[in-house]
């Protein structure tokens, strides 16, 4: 039971027509039983819970339950397809599951259903979804299906490229403001958040509007010094090529490191605040 297939094995799978990825069927079909350790994937994931209803959160779910089932591997090959992969029509289960012809199809249904059992398992908690309301009502719908087609409904549920309809990215974007007290990691985070959610939208926006809103916020804040010379650099890169073009140069990653290592106020205060004090 090695983890190389052979050059028939590979004749085989490119004879076969399907939307099933290579690089994942290979891996899934050539992993024997004692080379997955199924009390590991359980324990992983055992305790596991969304913290809202978020597209952040979603993707972050299934991304840990991906690091679950490498973890579980002993070859370490074992992984979920990248988001980025699927499709409204092509699921988990079409990339991970090469079609019953294929010379290794049911060591790899074998170990399908033993991750796809573990992941209905968690599904089934009371404590995953207790945070995250609309994603429980979800699952409710789809409780008779196997843990992995269950996952693939989640993802379709709340990212907008694979189908979900309610991620509004203007609305996203407006709703980050800087509000008094607020703490600089926490704005930071809720960026960070919200430029992964439109990295999922299915309708495209204006390049740099979020950076634009991000820099914006912060000059009317504490941090204003702090990032200025960012923020001129911004403003000089929009008078000369306009707002079509997608500015390079930093971004809300490059300037949230920046502010964390220079010394910037943990805690943000506005400026209408701070110029009301003093009056």
């Amino acid at each position: 039971s090695g983890s190389v297939l052979s050059a028939s094995d590979h004749l085989d799978i490119h004879a076969i027509d399907g939307p099933h990825s290579e690089e994942f069927t290979e891996v899934w079909a050539s992993l024997a039983p004692d080379k997955f350790k199924l009390h590991n994937l359980k324990t992983h994931l055992k305790d596991y819970a969304l913290k809202d209803d978020s597209i952040v959160s979603i993707v972050n779910a299934y991304d840990y339950i991906s690091g679950a089932i490498t973890a579980a591997s002993t070859t370490g090959l074992v992984r979920l397809p990248d988001i980025s992969a699927l499709t409204p029509q092509i699921g988990i289960r079409d990339l991970l599951l090469p079609p019953p012809s294929y010379p290794r199809f049911l060591t790899a249904k074998a170990c399908y259903n033993n991750i796809a059992s573990s992941l209905a398992i968690l599904f089934k908690t009371d404590e995953f979804a207790e945070k995250a309301p609309k994603t429980k009502l979800s699952l409710l719908a789809i409780r008779n299906q196997d843990g992995i087609d269950q996952l693939y409904h989640l993802l379709k549920f709340r990212i907008p490229t694979l189908g979900a309809t309610d991620f509004r990215p203007y609305e996203a974007i407006m709703e980050l403001e800087i509000k008094d007290n607020m703490l600089l990691i926490t704005y930071i985070t809720t960026a960070k958040d919200i430029d992964l959610q439109l990295s999922f939208s299915a309708h495209p926006i204006e390049d740099n509007t979020l950076y634009s809103r991000f820099l914006n916020q912060l000059m009317r804040s504490n941090c204003h010094s702090f990032i200025s010379h960012f923020f001129a650099d911004f403003n000089k890169f929009l008078k000369k090529h306009g707002s079509k073009k997608r500015y390079r140069e930093d971004s809300i990653e490059t300037v949230s490191q920046y502010l964390l290592d220079s010394g910037a106020p943990s805690t943000l205060v506005t400026l209408d605040t701070l110029n009301g004090s003093q009056d």
